[in-house]
């Protein structure tokens, strides 16, 4: 994806996330409060290049700038070095934000050089923050938390993205008017994720039900989609490694989305579809996607004290779900209406 041209003239806001997508999920709330605090302006996002241009098409920002151009090396760099539609971007620019663990002030520096009014940069993960929620500690790193401003608006999805999800369920056999069930087997990683024997089971009780579970995932997923896949015992479909957007779409056509801590589930919720994520050794009052219609679950609580004991587990007592808790759970959220 290239830079996208503009040829809007107002002032800017220009924002910086170098996160995966629930990451930049997790601050969509966040870049809400920027856009209420500076009105008027036009909001560019650098980031990576299918979640920029996914926050794009939804109406999110105004500007897209490609993670794949190496501008953020750029920026570090200088005037000289950044992009013409980046620096005049940044003429125009009164407030800058960018959430990095490292380099802030030299980024800073540049960033006012080039124009910029104000900077605003700070890391989420910070131990010195107070709020607990992911959401919340993205505000509060660059000062602008807001503890009573919590947006869960949805994602506004263009028609042609909807039509590209129909398009594709229908090319895997699926009818969207059907009780489609998207399960995503996959997380950032595997450690997080219930058995791929579990999921089979449960989506063979859906099929009781008469929903008709499919398989979705991306690039990380062919391991896990894999694994799911060898233990079903009839086939089901699988739609996987498409654009983000597209898979925006696909996620708008079903009835129920289940998955674990991911991006894909933080998707799902801010699409509003009704979603169950179990979640194991990550912490869901920090983690879980909020939503009116997310259902979060969990076994025991972990008490692994670190990430090292967690990949040592075997047992993994905090994803000690039944299919019958599972199955549970996803038929009363698709009992579940929006309020």
């Amino acid at each position: 994806m290239g830079t996208l041209p503009s040829t809007d003239e107002r002032r800017t806001v220009f924002v910086i996330h170098p996160g995966a997508l629930g990451d930049v999920l997790l601050a969509l709330p966040a870049l809400r409060n920027i856009r209420r605090q500076w009105p008027g302006r036009s909001m560019g996002l650098l980031a990576r290049d299918d979640i920029a241009l996914l926050l794009l098409q939804c109406g999110e920002v105004e500007q897209a700038f490609p993670w794949s151009d190496n501008l953020l090396a750029l920026l570090y760099a200088g005037p000289a070095s950044a992009p013409q539609p980046v620096v005049d971007w940044l003429a125009r620019c009164d407030v800058a934000v960018a959430w990095l663990s490292s380099g802030q002030e030299e980024l800073q520096r540049s960033l006012l050089a080039m124009g910029a009014r104000r900077v605003l940069s700070g890391s989420p993960h910070d131990s010195g923050l107070k709020s607990r929620h992911q959401q919340d500690r993205f505000g509060e790193a660059v000062g602008l938390a807001d503890p009573h401003l919590r947006s869960s608006d949805p994602l506004r999805l263009p028609e042609s993205l909807n039509q590209e999800g129909r398009r594709l369920l229908e090319s895997v056999g699926l009818d969207p008017r059907d009780d489609l069930v998207a399960v995503h087997p996959g997380s950032g990683s595997r450690h997080k994720c219930l058995p791929s024997s579990r999921l089979a089971e449960l989506i063979g009780a859906m099929r009781l039900q008469g929903c008709r579970p499919f398989l979705i995932g991306g690039p990380a997923d062919h391991q896990a989609l894999h694994d799911l896949v060898t233990e079903m015992s009839s086939e089901v479909p699988v739609v996987r490694d498409h654009p983000i957007g597209t898979i925006a779409g696909v996620l708008r056509q079903a009835s129920l989305f289940v998955g674990h801590d991911s991006g894909l589930t933080h998707l799902a919720a801010w699409l509003h579809c009704r979603t169950v994520a179990a979640f194991g050794p990550t912490d869901p009052s920090r983690w879980a996607p909020r939503g009116p219609l997310i259902s979060i679950i969990r076994g025991l609580e972990c008490l692994c004290e670190d990430w090292a004991t967690v990949t040592g587990c075997r047992s993994k007592p905090c994803l000690s779900l039944s299919v019958q808790e599972l199955l549970e759970s996803c038929l009363y959220a698709m009992e579940r209406s929006e309020r």
